[in-house]
């Protein structure tokens, strides 16, 4: 089963809304925000240099300033994924939420950006099950590690320090995020891109309108095996909480200040579908709280099972991110089904094409020919195809970015009798194909002379 929402905020009680509202799926955004350009990146500056005796509302205000700083075409882009629940997930959702993400990253990496790809994991995944995946994170971050645990307490100590967590009875310590509520209902409203797809967007709004909504509990009754709260012996922290750090963590929060400034904050955090409300409130008010900028975007991925056909057995890395991939919308999820035609026809025609013309390369064969009808049309529609894809990748529509690229290698491997493409052509048209599918199929591109 894919993770829910009593696995963010377990205290089972009718006040947690971490619980008590239904993911509602919506679709992708229509609008495109095409390929960036390139920023060279900075060198990591000192710590930030915070003013003393700052106003709640100041502290705000420059938090929220400072986010508008990340944006994906700043050339630094630092991505995050959530920890893997301890127990009952279904590996084909974690494939999905996994690959996904290192796809948006290739596809950074490819423009140009300087990338930071964090998972985060509550359980130990070996190198060898990120590898049977394609999956290439620059840092994995283990909730259990004590590294992170520092972290963890320092943020609540910073917390309870700030005045956003306060014990109430019967509750334990509860984060204060009626304090931050209209300063995050602001930022909302003015920044369309912070939740993705949008349809999840108009859920928060209304959760924010809200003057007596519920507020989450950050620890739990002790002896539920947790980490115990600082200057609290009765309490542990709740999971949800040191999930949310795991953020932190993964950009060097507290352990590597340099690496923390240069990164901070998030260009995307992928999170899924039914923790929504905890990430779209409760972590702004914890970083208002702190004074860290937000991030640029929060996109809920939905969740996939495993329908019938399904099998990873003996799929290669490259086949089964496209499987994984092409099996349900990255945005809405659902039963995962295997797509039409099938990717292993498809590579089959993509291969047999860029052997048939690697002589080109060498200058070997009969002179160019000047373009056919058909040829014309197949060159267009190939050399239009990177910048959808980047699009479609930007907006996390692998399906239908995919769906693109098969289409041109169908057209490829379809030629009517006497139009059937010239090698420089066919050699041209495989080129761009590769380097479209590199982000997706990095092994399949370097073989198709798309580069790894």
């Amino acid at each position: 089963m894919a993770p829910t929402a009593t696995w963010w905020c377990p205290c089972a009680t009718s006040r947690c809304w971490g619980a008590s509202r239904a993911p509602r799926r919506g679709s992708p955004r229509a609008s495109a925000r095409g390929r960036r350009g390139r920023r060279a990146a900075q060198p990591p500056a000192h710590g930030r240099k915070q003013g003393q005796g700052q106003s709640q509302s100041q502290g705000q205000s420059q938090s929220l300033s400072r986010s508008r700083e990340s944006d994906v075409g700043t050339g630094l882009v630092y991505i995050t994924t959530p920890p893997r629940p301890p127990a009952g997930e279904d590996g084909l959702d974690r494939a999905f939420e996994l690959v996904g993400a290192d796809v948006f990253a290739r596809y950074q990496r490819s423009c140009g950006c300087e990338v930071r790809l964090a998972v985060a994991s509550s359980r130990p995944e070996t190198p060898q099950e990120l590898a049977a995946l394609g999956v290439d994170p620059d840092i994995v971050t283990r909730t259990g590690d004590a590294q992170h645990e520092r972290s963890v307490k320092a943020v609540f100590l910073k917390l309870l320090r700030q005045e956003a967590v306060e014990k109430r009875a019967g509750e334990g310590y509860v984060l204060r995020v009626g304090r931050y509520r209209q300063a995050l209902l602001e930022h909302v409203q003015a920044h369309s891109e912070f939740i993705h797809p949008a349809a999840r967007r108009d859920e928060v709004l209304a959760l924010l309108r809200e003057a007596d909504a519920a507020e989450p509990c950050l620890t739990v009754p002790s002896g539920s095996g947790g980490l115990a709260a600082p200057n609290a012996p009765d309490c542990e922290l709740a999971p949800w909480f040191g999930a949310l750090t795991s953020y932190l963590s993964g950009a060097g929060y507290l352990d590597d200040p340099l690496a923390f400034d240069h990164w901070w904050p998030p260009a995307v955090q992928i999170v899924a579908s039914d923790s929504l409300l905890v990430h779209a409130v409760a972590w702004p008010a914890m970083l208002m709280a702190l004074d860290l900028p937000l991030p640029r975007r929060l996109v809920l991925r939905g969740a996939v099972s495993g329908g019938p056909g399904w099998s990873a057995a003996g799929l290669s890395p490259d086949a089964l991110r496209l499987a994984v991939l092409t099996g349900a919308d990255y945005l809405v999820g659902g039963e995962w089904s295997p797509s039409s035609p099938t990717w292993e026809g498809l590579v089959g025609v993509l291969m047999a094409m860029a052997g048939s013309v690697g002589w080109v390369d060498q200058g070997v064969g009969p002179a160019p020919q000047p373009l056919g009808a058909a040829e014309r049309r197949l060159v267009r529609r190939a050399s239009a195809l990177a910048e959808e894809v980047g699009r479609l990748i930007e907006e996390f529509d692998f399906r239908a970015a995919l769906s693109r690229v098969a289409e041109v290698v169908a057209l490829l491997g379809a030629a009517a009798p006497g139009e059937t493409p010239g090698p420089e052509v066919v050699a041209q048209v495989v080129r761009l194909l590769a380097l479209s599918l590199q982000p997706f199929a990095p092994g399949l591109a370097a073989m198709a002379g798309g580069g790894g």
